[in-house]
Formats: C-alpha cells, structure tokens, sequence
C-alpha cells in the first residue's frame, strides 16, 4: 500500500491525476481501479478481517506492479 501511494503522490503519479481531470477515459478507469482497491482494502481491515485485507493487499501488488510479482 506504501508503494501505490508513494506512486500516486509522486510526479507519475499526479501526472496521472491530472490526466484524468481533463478527461483522459484511460487515466479516469486506473485511478477508478486503483480507488475500488484502496476501499476493499479498508473495509476488511474497518470489520477486523485481516486476513483478507491482507490478501486484497497482495491482489493490489500483483495488478499495480505485475512484473514484480513475478519476479517474487
């Protein structure tokens, strides 16, 4: 999670955002992605399912950095 909001808050990152408010559709999806992720994520862990939290966590490592997840 560290990992995709160092990204999000960086220069790519905010890059990204601004695409998205002037209307980039393919920018405007990745960050709809991205939030449905981060909210998934918080809810489990809100309703004390860690377990699944953690799991979304690596679903979220695995689409947010594919070549990574390979490597490991």
């Amino acid at each position: 999670m560290r990992r995709c909001y160092q990204w999000l808050y960086s220069k790519n990152g905010l890059g990204l955002v601004a695409a998205a408010d002037e209307g980039d559709v393919q920018c405007k999806e990745l960050l709809r992605k991205l939030n449905t992720h981060i909210n998934t994520i918080e809810f489990w862990q809100l309703n004390d399912r860690f377990d699944r939290a953690h799991y979304e966590v690596e679903q979220l490592k695995v689409w947010f950095n594919p070549i990574m997840s390979k490597e490991h």
